[in-house]
């Protein structure tokens, strides 16, 4: 109970404490100061944490940064909170709010709702009469609600209701919600002709319309965590002191660049812990990329046979760079797949009946999701005496991996897709592999990799990991039971709809869904425009518009191939982004459908 949840470095000079709203302890502390002397100043603190955590779970204390930072995620829109003995009720006042001292923490964010709602239901409606009035309108009703996705609605009958949260708008905003609901009792279908007759009546309120799409965004949805995630707090801080006090470079033999080392190498050793390595098997690089092209081009180099094989759907890191070797006379063969990206163990076994020195086959893919039956692939390679790598950049957390069990040759992790930091990877190189180095210079990496240790991200790459095994468990069961719920829930509410990649031995948090008729490019960014962040595919490859290389060796027809969008959960996802995903990407099928020149094959299911 005493043990803190995390420790935050800070550059402040004094140590404080916070109980969160969960009861846990919070320990703020200056980057020099002893961690012994921390857990002595937590032991004379003893009873006012544990006084303050029985509050906490009693209801009757109330952390107001808690309140403050819950309200302004909820309202977007931030309250001074006020503890006092002097109120029987909350109230809110300007920007401040009065909370009575022992008033239960989990209601009050519902009592601020209520009373934000009963204002905006006074200030909306009579903004709306008198906007109407202007125009010479009557609106059958008027009214506000809580719709999830839209600022205002107004039915065939005249009655308007206008989303309650307007009321934080600045006025312009607001009145153009009006005026554009208003707009539907002159005509249904807003012409130029109407938005002439408001410009004329009141001229603020003629904006482009191409506004309405930005005042629409209601949340932001990231699902796009299969090309980047974002840094885990836990993460961050464990960096922050290698940038500012712990700065030594490990190369240096004084205290202060002892200490860095010290650091490399406990990141090294959580690295290995994770694939079952040695320690002296981790080198750290610049990311996958680098990592991928130091274990072809390096393997290569050192071996007499120049042949080797890649799967048909390797990450651009490694066709690029097989392509390279092709180049320069080495003979590449690539590996087929069947429809689900899953690798054909025949014509891997035909392809190898030829002196080969390198198979390259990635875990698990960074477009559709499947995971590859690495042991076996691993163990054929093996038996015909072929070393054999990995990309597991996607995988390190979905996948156990066991470089030993398993007699992977060389293996490559990157820091941002394990919620760590961006600019720092990994490549395990099995001891005793004949590989040549791809960086020249100084003594780095036992020589094997030269350049200056990129500390701060070292350090943030092994509590990454650190974290993932931790909590790897927990996550999984919870974001699978989620991409299957909305893989079913598209599935369910659209036609046309297919589900790339293997539907049960693929990572946990990837859906890659093709849809007919339409242009994944235009599905990618009309969903953007309402908040929600997906792509086509490899984020390597999205700056060039090109049909994906992954769906063609997957022999996606051609209906279907241009299509392809990939929806990536991650640790933040919840099941509330996800339906107002499914919401919005009904709309915008079914707007971009009615715009195709192709007409859809498959009936169209729930009007889309």
């Amino acid at each position: 109970m005493l043990d803190p949840r995390n420790i935050i470095r800070t550059e402040k000079r004094t140590l404080s404490l916070m109980i969160n709203a969960k009861g846990e302890l919070i320990v703020r502390a200056p980057y020099n100061y002893p961690e012994s002397k921390i857990f002595d100043f937590i032991k004379q603190k003893e009873d006012w944490i544990i006084k303050k955590q029985n509050a906490i779970r009693n209801n009757s204390y109330i952390n107001p940064h808690v309140v403050n930072y819950t309200i302004f995620q909820f309202l977007g829109k931030e309250l001074t909170p006020i503890i006092s003995n002097d109120v029987k009720e909350i109230m809110i006042n300007d920007h401040k709010l009065l909370i009575p001292a022992k008033f239960p923490s989990d209601k009050i964010l519902g009592k601020v709702e209520k009373w934000y709602r009963k204002v905006a239901s006074e200030v909306l409606t009579e903004r709306v009469y008198y906007m109407a009035n202007q125009l010479k309108l009557r609106p059958a009703n008027v009214t506000t609600n809580n719709n999830k996705t839209r600022w205002g609605v107004c039915d065939s009958r005249g009655n308007i209701a206008i989303n309650w949260r307007a009321i934080f708008l600045p006025p312009n905003l607001l009145d153009y919600i009006v005026v554009h609901e208003l707009c539907h009792l002159l005509e249904f279908n807003h012409t130029p002709a109407v938005w002439n007759i408001v410009g004329n009546v009141i001229p603020d309120c003629c904006l482009e319309r191409s506004k309405i799409s930005i005042m629409s965004i209601n949340r932001e949805v990231y699902l796009d965590n299969a090309a980047t995630t974002y840094c885990n707090g836990e993460v961050f801080y464990a960096m922050q002191p290698y940038f500012i006090s712990n700065y030594g470079n490990p190369s240096s033999l004084h205290q202060i660049g002892y200490k860095s080392r010290q650091a490399i190498e406990d990141a090294r050793a959580n690295v290995a812990k994770i694939i079952n390595a040695d320690p002296d098997e981790i080198y750290f690089t610049s990311g996958a990329t680098e990592a991928n092209n130091w274990a072809i081009k390096g393997i290569v180099a050192a071996s007499p046979i120049k042949r080797i094989l890649v799967s048909a759907i390797e990450h651009p890191s490694v066709t690029e760079a097989a392509r390279w070797l092709a180049e320069q006379g080495v003979e590449v063969e690539y590996i087929k797949v069947d429809e689900n990206g899953v690798i054909s163990i025949p014509d891997l076994l035909s392809k190898l009946s030829k002196p080969t020195c390198l198979v390259s086959v990635m875990t698990a893919n960074n477009e559709v999701g499947t995971v590859q039956y690495i042991n076996t692939i691993a163990n054929i390679c093996s038996q015909n005496n072929v070393y054999f790598h990995t990309d597991a950049t996607q995988a390190l957390e979905s996948v156990s991996i066991d470089v030993k069990e398993m007699d992977i040759t060389a293996l490559t992790i990157s820091g941002h897709k394990i919620y760590g930091p961006k600019g720092i990877g990994a490549l395990y190189i099995k001891r005793g592999t004949r590989i040549e180095t791809l960086i020249h210079g100084g003594y780095h990496e036992k020589g094997m990799r030269a350049g200056t240790y990129n500390l701060p991200a070292i350090v943030g790459m092994g509590k990454a990991v650190e974290i993932c095994m931790r909590d790897s468990n927990t996550n999984n069961v919870r974001i699978k039971k989620l991409r299957d719920y909305f893989i079913q829930e598209v599935e369910s509410k659209i036609s046309g709809v297919k589900l790339n990649g293997h539907r049960n031995q693929r990572l946990n948090n990837n859906v890659n869904f093709s849809f007919q008729s339409v242009s994944g490019e235009s599905v990618v960014a009309m969903l953007d425009a309402e908040g929600i962040r997906v792509s086509t595919g490899s984020a390597s490859c999205s700056e060039v518009l090109t049909r994906s290389y992954v769906l063609q060796a997957m022999n996606v027809s051609d209906d279907y191939i241009n299509g392809a969008v990939r929806f990536t959960l991650g640790r933040a996802t919840t099941k509330e982004d996800l339906d107002y995903t499914v919401n919005v990407l009904v709309s915008v099928i079914k707007k971009l459908r009615s715009l195709s020149p192709v007409s859809v094959k498959a009936e169209v299911a729930d009007n889309v």
